[in-house]
């Protein structure tokens, strides 16, 4: 949506997402998260030369287990559709061209895939209910971003001080500011 792409073309240090119920807001902030973490920026507002220290910080536990895990790490956040113009995989658009469609959408892959998560990468408070604390990402041998570290918190814990922090994702509500 336009508003979306203003969103993922702005270079402001601070970006927030407004809208209503089920509007779009997560998909586009993790969508968004998850490119910065894979070094796949199109508009280059992130260095890509080197791993980055990443925050998602939720209202507790239950939405880094039930939200931010499942918007970055599982197939389904969004669907996909092959374009009749273009041939590739975009966005699936049911109010829009696509309406007649539904048929063909299928769940997209997850914005952050296996391959790209190092085995021995997880650390899980509750690994059951997928509440994890520490992703860190591996692309393959020699890739300058290998490393990289998504950490999760909730925002009733205490925050954290000192981290050389690249990206922070704070979505929904906290607790404490």
């Amino acid at each position: 949506q336009e508003q979306q792409k203003a969103f993922f073309e702005s270079n402001a240090t601070v970006r927030l997402v407004r809208g209503g119920n089920r509007s779009g807001k997560s998909i586009c902030t993790f969508m968004e998260f998850a490119r910065v973490a894979r070094g796949l920026d199109p508009f280059n507002k992130f260095p890509k030369n080197r791993p980055l220290l990443m925050y998602v910080i939720g209202r507790d536990a239950d939405y880094i287990g039930r939200v931010a895990y499942r918007l970055l790490f599982k197939p389904g956040a969004i669907k996909i559709i092959l374009d009749e113009k273009t041939g590739h995989w975009r966005s699936y658009r049911p109010w829009a061209e696509d309406k007649e469609r539904s048929h063909e959408a299928v769940d997209a892959p997850p914005f952050i895939p296996p391959e790209c998560i190092d085995p021995k990468g997880w650390a899980f408070e509750n690994k059951a209910e997928r509440v994890f604390s520490v992703c860190r990402l591996n692309f393959g041998e020699g890739h300058p971003m290998n490393g990289t570290e998504i950490r999760a918190f909730g925002s009733r814990s205490e925050p954290a001080m000192g981290d050389p922090v690249d990206v922070v994702l704070i979505d929904e509500d906290i607790d404490n500011e």
